[in-house]
Parts: structure tokens; C-alpha cells; sequence
């Protein structure tokens, strides 16, 4: 539950191929010797960043892709920003920007796009341009929903002790005067089990029953489907299209429909795409969410509400049975070392499957008897979580996953916790997947790609084999790539 737009919203308006090459024409006078970069805001010429701006929207208007290195002082995010975001308003095609740090974010928002932005409004031939709309995405985990947050009010007796009600309260004073709903922005941070009842990651949460003027999360969501430029980070990037929230095959698009991507920090996306391609399950998260279906210390929770006591009793077993198995392969694989890579299939019991999917099926009985259709919502998310559980667990379990590492490892500040992970020995077949045959531009960019040497390490990382790439010097640091641009095609 982790997608942010539909994939069905309305098809694109597909521009003249004439005033998409006239943006691209516009972006290069921006760079261009006494361009309009230089003329309107008196920034210096960077033939750097001309030969960077020039390639990308080269690529921007032919749909296809680039890696490009550039070093520090190029000035690499105007070198994208204003292609990007003159052919996305030419085009009505959206261009999403991704960042790994917040930091970045904070420099594009503050800094890099009102500079864009300015640069349209004080130069005549790009006034156009100049009312383009910014959307920053993030996870819908995030953001808060109010019809949640309503319900979790009412039944607020049958979920939570009287000091987390307390909790649910100051939330609630909170909605009331916060502009975005954002979990960031509330001061201290709520306890992630209220936050938990309240967020937007729920069947609940839909443009049905959550209007786009009360919900913050539908409100974003309907902000975004009219930007052209969203910003992302590549968590959210990789969860999103991990999750199957990328167009449909036949669709142009990476994360939206007819979209095109430009992904900065480019240098981390291998790491972060591994981990999202993969599987994660730790022994505290799996004991957190069943409490929330029912707590035997503080006899609350969803199943108290909507189940019958034999359904709580079930919880309560389910919860013991999870955390012997934990105990277990702690005992067996981890008293000596804090990381152990797995081999052999079978490597933990077995009997911790089947209570999952009985579980599960209970829970499927309720959602039929289910009085109220939020009620039935909740229910068929938490049968999908706990199905899902039982796959992951079944999948490391058997070591599914072909060419695939999977390892143990102990966290927390008594090393109690268990992490089983699974990941993708090469993600390389992921993103050129998902990223290079999507018929339309991915643009990958970092002042580090080539790590001292070549490029060619970090296309086979990436599965870039084939793609045009780029390198650009720092224009602060004499070396070995001030012999020029090296711009190929293979």
C-alpha cells in the first residue's frame, strides 16, 4: 500500500513534435555563450554544463536515455532542470526528479527550481514556462488521512490504553492546523503505533471515501497529478515500481504514465534498488503488527473490536509461536556472529507458516460480516499483510528466490532483534527493466559514475549496456577528463 497515483489517470495529450524540438532549442540558448542564463540572471557560462544541458535534451526529445557524469561546479541540476521541465510542459508529458538525500530535495526546491522559475518569468521567450507546478511525492505512510484518524477516535476505548489515546488526541489538535499532514512536520513524533492507525497506507484511504479538501494524502495526490515536475527520493522510487506501481508493459513510463526520469545521485542506485527488489522481515516488525490486531497486555485491538475471543486467542498464539522462531535461529545461527549468509533451505521451523495463512483466512470470514465497508477495508489490509508475511517467510524459509543472496542478521541496542533478508545478486536485469526499456528517457547523473575510471563498471551495474553516456570535468579541478566531453553512442 505504498503507490501514490493511479496509473489510469487520463492518457496524455501528445504535443507536435515541433514544440517539443523548440524547448529543446529554448534550453540551449539558456546555456549558450551570452544565453539567456547570462543575459537575465547574470550566472557565468559553463561549458560544462552546455554540453550537459545539450545531451539531455537530446535525449528528452528522441526518448532515449543518458548517464552522465558531472563534477563538482558543473552546475548539473539546471543542466537538467531546464530541459526537463521546458519539454515536460511542451510535451504535457510530467518529468519526475529523483534524489537519494533530503538534502538535494531541499536544494532543488529552495534554490534550484524558483531560480528556473525566475529565469522564465524575466525572459520573454520562455514566459510560457513560467507557471510550471512542483509536486514533492512522498510514501503515502506519510501523509495522514483523516477518515482514519476518525476512526481511530471512535474506537479509540477498544484500541488503545488511556496514555496512547492521549497520543491519538494530540495528533488530532494537530490536523487542525498543519497545511500537508506530513509526518515530519508534527514535533515530537507521533508513537509509530498510533501513526500506524492513522496514515494514509490503507484500502481506507481512497478518492471515494476521502475527499481531496479534508484528506491531506488525496489532497497531495490530486496536487501531483497536475505537476509537471515531481520530485521523489529512489526509496520511494524503487518501493513504488518494486510494487508493481510502474505503467503496464505496453504503456511509455517509468513511475507514470508517458513519464520521463531523471535520477541524481545516480551513483546509489544500484544499493537502493537492491534493497527494494528484494525481501525484508524482521522478528520486531512482525510482532509489532500482530499486536495491532490484538495486544494480550493491554487486551486491545482490532480483533477485540471486529473479532471474537477466540480470534484474540489466536493472535496471542500466533505472536508466541513468531517470536520462539525467532528465538530459535537466533540460538542456532547467530550466537556467535551478528550476520550470517544462509545456504541451506529449511533453515528455521516450519510450523510457523501455516498459523499465518489460518490466520488470514479467519480474517477473510470477518471481512464478509463486516458491518461497515471502512471495517472491511481494514481487515482485507491486514489479510494482505499477513499473507504477505507468510510468503516472505516461506520464500527465505526455502530460498526461493534463484539468484538471490539471503542472509540473517541481529540488530538493536541488545542485538535481539532478527533481520532475514533476501536481495538480487545483480540488479542489473531490474533496471534495465524498469528503468531502460520503458520507451522513454531515464537520465542518470552524478558528479561520481566513473569512481576514478570508466563508465563502463557502473552501465553493467545498472544494466545501462547501450546507453549514451557522458562525462563532464569539474571546471574547479584540473584532471584527466579536461581533454573534453567523451559523448557516445553504442
Amino acid at each position: 500500500m505504498i503507490g501514490f497515483l493511479d496509473n489510469g489517470a487520463g492518457a496524455p495529450c501528445p504535443p507536435s513534435a515541433q514544440e517539443l524540438f523548440h524547448a529543446s532549442q529554448l534550453a540551449e540558448r539558456c546555456f549558450e555563450p551570452g544565453g539567456f542564463l547570462q543575459a537575465t540572471l547574470g550566472l557565468a557560462h559553463r561549458p560544462q554544463q552546455f554540453s550537459m544541458a545539450q545531451a539531455l535534451g537530446a535525449a528528452l526529445v528522441s526518448d532515449t536515455s543518458l548517464l552522465a557524469e558531472a563534477g563538482t561546479g558543473v552546475g548539473k541540476s539546471l543542466a537538467y532542470l531546464i530541459p526537463g521541465i521546458l519539454a515536460a510542459v511542451a510535451s504535457r508529458r510530467p518529468l519526475v526528479v529523483s534524489t537519494h538525500t533530503i538534502a538535494l530535495q531541499h536544494q532543488l526546491m529552495q534554490n534550484d527550481i524558483p531560480l528556473c522559475r525566475k529565469l522564465f518569468e524575466q525572459t520573454p521567450e520562455l514566459s510560457a514556462f513560467a507557471d510550471f507546478r512542483v509536486a514533492v511525492l512522498m510514501g503515502r505512510g506519510h501523509y495522514l488521512c483523516t477518515t482514519r484518524l476518525a476512526r481511530a477516535i471512535e474506537s479509540q476505548g477498544e484500541l488503545f490504553p488511556a496514555h496512547e489515546q492521549q497520543e491519538l488526541e494530540r495528533i488530532s489538535n494537530w490536523a487542525q492546523t498543519t497545511k500537508t499532514g506530513l509526518l515530519e512536520e508534527l514535533n515530537p513524533a507521533p508513537v509509530a503505533d498510533i501513526w500506524e492507525w492513522v496514515n494514509a497506507d490503507s484500502h481506507v484511504c481512497t478518492s471515494k471515501r476521502c475527499s481531496s479538501e479534508a484528506c491531506f494524502y488525496q489532497r497531495a495526490r490530486a496536487e501531483a497529478a497536475k505537476a509537471q515536475l515531481r520530485i521523489v527520493n529512489h526509496s520511494l522510487l524503487f518501493a513504488l515500481i518494486g510494487a508493481g506501481a510502474s505503467p503496464q508493459s505496453e504503456q511509455r513510463g517509468i513511475l507514470f504514465p508517458d513519464d520521463r526520469v531523471v535520477l541524481d545521485e545516480a551513483h546509489l542506485v544500484p544499493d537502493v534498488a537492491t534493497e527494494y527488489f528484494g525481501s525484508h522481515l524482521s522478528s520486531l516488525g512482525i510482532d509489532r503488527a500482530l499486536r495491532q490486531l490484538y495486544n494480550p497486555k493491554t487486551k486491545r485491538g482490532l480483533l477485540k473490536r471486529l473479532g471474537n475471543s477466540y480470534d484474540c486467542r489466536d493472535v496471542t498464539k500466533l505472536i508466541a509461536l513468531t517470536q520462539l522462531f525467532f528465538d530459535e535461529v537466533r540460538h542456532r545461527h547467530l550466537s556467535k556472529r551478528d550476520c550470517v549468509r544462509l545456504y541451506a533451505p529449511q533453515w528455521g521451523p516450519l510450523d510457523v507458516l501455516a498459523p499465518f495463512a489460518t490466520l488470514a483466512n479467519r480474517i477473510g470470514s470477518l471481512i464478509a460480516a463486516a458491518n461497515h465497508e471502512n471495517d472491511a477495508d481494514e481487515l482485507r489490509d491486514w489479510r494482505t499483510r499477513l499473507l504477505g508475511y507468510r510468503s516472505d517467510l516461506e520464500s527465505a524459509l526455502f530460498l526461493a528466490e534463484e539468484r538471490h543472496v539471503h542472509w540473517m542478521e541481529l540488530s538493536g541496542k541488545n542485538k535481539q532483534i532478527v533481520h532475514v533478508h533476501t536481495a538480487p545478486i545483480d540488479v542489473a536485469p531490474h533496471l534495465r527493466r524498469c528503468l531502460f526499456n520503458r520507451h522513454t528517457s531515464a537520465i542518470l547523473t552524478s558528479a561520481t559514475l566513473c569512481g576514478g575510471g570508466d563508465m563502463e563498471h557502473f552501465k553493467t551495474r545498472v544494466g545501462g549496456d547501450g546507453q549514451e553516456t557522458l562525462r563532464e570535468s569539474s571546471p574547479f579541478v584540473p584532471g584527466p577528463l579536461d581533454v573534453g566531453p567523451v559523448y557516445v553512442r553504442k
